[in-house]
């Protein structure tokens, strides 16, 4: 029983340490995920010049085109472009070197790494694909828990003696354990 309850403790406490963890990937004031999915795809070249074309579609959760979305490309936070998507959803940004960006729409986020032709990994695609309205929740603490106890579990002595008491109680307990019995004599 007590190694089912040690088991059950250190669980719990884990749960705890990876909660508190998951909500350093925003901080107050922050709308974008820490850590998005990123993107490999083809820079386009544009015919006649020798600059390159980054080509993508703003589509819904269902997948139907969004017409007449602002699309920003951002690069260390900087806007380098903004453009508007036309009636099947389609954006271009032209002159754009190798590198990664983000593609931010007024709902949706992608970052995307940007490949020349030459040097394009074989799964890259064609295209970015920013996905309006595609609600996916990873791990944040609700804004509601972000008072004194946020502050707390922010720290990381405290997470260091949430981990450490997650090693030590269950060592103590199956130590406790071994004393209750008397050793079998043959």
């Amino acid at each position: 029983m007590a190694c089912r309850l040690s088991r059950q403790l250190l669980g719990g406490v884990i749960v705890l340490v990876l909660t508190a963890g998951a909500g350093w990937a925003l901080e107050p004031g922050r709308e974008l995920a820490a850590n998005p999915p990123v993107q490999d795809v083809v820079l386009q070249p544009q015919i006649g010049q020798k600059t390159n074309v980054l080509l993508g579609t703003v589509v819904d959760a269902k997948g139907q085109p969004c017409t007449d979305q602002e699309v920003k490309l951002l690069r260390d936070e900087k806007v380098l472009a903004t453009v508007r998507s036309d009636k099947d959803g389609y954006f271009a940004f032209t002159n754009v070197p190798a590198g990664l960006y983000r593609v931010v729409t007024s709902e949706a986020q992608t970052v995307c790494r940007a490949w020349l032709p030459t040097t394009a990994p074989p799964g890259a695609l064609p295209g970015v694909v920013a996905v309006q309205g595609d609600d996916v929740v990873r791990g944040q603490i609700l804004p509601g828990a972000r008072g004194r106890l946020w502050r707390i579990l922010r720290n990381p002595w405290v997470i260091g003696g949430i981990v450490a008491a997650a090693v030590a109680i269950p060592v103590a307990i199956a130590v406790a354990d071994d004393d209750e019995e008397a050793p079998a004599s043959p």
